[in-house]
């Protein structure tokens, strides 16, 4: 996967809206004069400004992944192959610190959390890195059972976390662990065989690449080996949890009562009607688990209001006992004044303030 050079996207585009313009309102082959004249004033007539690249601000930094870790002095307890497992590049990395808190909060305190940040702030990991914690210190991870359910509004979402945040976590890095992990969407279909869905992930190359070119086996690929092997972790949506629900066929993945964890991702989505039926949804899946024990939930959005007095608002009308829950925001670091590059070309070559950009962004940001 090759990213867009925003230079030659800006011509591209220049070169597309002439075409468009003078394609669109044509001119007669009789009057060449005048055809000369109209390319010519399009030409010179600016239809795309930029490209402009922006340097924004970081977020907030907390502690590296490594120091929180038990055997360092942290909290989040450490097993054999676990969290030390992971390359020093992650570990070594110094964490958000509205990431931090949501460690803090999730694992030590073991509240539920509402994470509202911005995109790219790495909400992801406010939810990840707690679930693997818990999930490696499963006291008895050999039993079957779901132990953490995301739900996800839409496939792609679904597809997009799957494959590049929790399989190259579970399935490469914590693999010997072997925490298991599933997709139950309609996009998996029944009677596949696992060769099948290997050859359609073997399709996608930045997957491959970030699995180290093979699919673990602790990924379970296959409806029926979900239902024959519930995983630890189970990825789905609101309309499929549904399903799993309602059809008989689907009872084995909820047959035994071990859900801990409930993760509401793009919370912001249900709203209305949809929202009193995902309530609902949720209220009905817990009640076929005969369930007494408090789920952890977990809420992400980088959408949600920030009016004042909007998070007391969620937070009183979403739970029953406020105190056990928190939320979570990201601060950025003190901005600084806008500066905006641009582009030019001079003498048939590329001269830009792009590059020069590049090095100062990656240093700054």
């Amino acid at each position: 996967m090759s990213e867009t050079n925003p230079i030659f996207l800006a011509e591209n585009l220049r070169k597309t809206l002439r075409r468009y313009i003078t394609t669109t309102l044509p001119v007669s082959r009789r009057y060449p004069q005048l055809q000369k004249e109209i390319k010519k004033i399009v030409a010179r007539t600016q239809l795309v400004k930029g490209p402009f690249v922006e340097a924004l601000p970081d977020f907030e930094k907390g502690k590296p992944l490594r120091q929180v870790l038990a055997v360092n002095g942290g909290f989040l307890d450490d097993v054999d192959d676990g969290f030390a497992a992971l390359p020093a590049e992650i570990l070594d990395r110094p964490l958000h610190l509205h990431q931090e808190q949501a460690l803090v909060a999730a694992c030590k305190e073991g509240k539920s959390l509402m994470v509202a940040t911005g995109t790219g702030s790495g909400k992801t990991e406010c939810f990840l890195y707690p679930v693997a914690h818990r999930l490696l210190n499963d006291p008895e991870p050999g039993k079957p059972g779901v132990r953490v359910l995301l739900v996800y509004p839409m496939n792609a979402l679904a597809n997009d976390q799957l494959f590049y945040r929790l399989a190259p976590l579970f399935g490469r890095y914590l693999k010997k662990s072997g925490i298991t992990f599933g997709r139950y969407t309609s996009q998996i279909k029944a009677n596949a065989s696992r060769a099948d869905e290997e050859g359609k992930l073997r399709e996608n190359d930045k997957l491959m690449q970030l699995l180290d070119g093979r699919i673990p086996g602790n990924w379970l690929l296959t409806r029926e080996e979900m239902l024959e092997t519930p995983p630890q972790i189970l990825i789905t949506n609101y309309a499929m949890l549904e399903h799993l629900l309602l059809l008989p066929r689907n009872a084995p993945l909820f047959a035994e009562n071990r859900l801990h964890t409930v993760i509401l991702d793009e919370i912001h989505t249900y709203s209305g009607a949809q929202a009193t039926e995902v309530a609902f949804l949720l209220r009905k899946l817990k009640t076929r688990l005969q369930s007494e024990n408090a789920l952890q939930v977990f809420g992400t959005s980088a959408s949600l209001s920030s009016e004042p007095g909007s998070d007391e608002a969620l937070l009183r009308n979403a739970v029953c006992q406020p105190r056990c829950h928190c939320w979570i925001k990201g601060s950025m670091c003190p901005r600084p004044s806008k500066r905006f590059f641009g582009a030019t070309k001079r003498s048939g070559k590329w001269q830009s303030s792009w590059t020069r950009a590049q090095s100062c962004l990656s240093s700054s940001w």
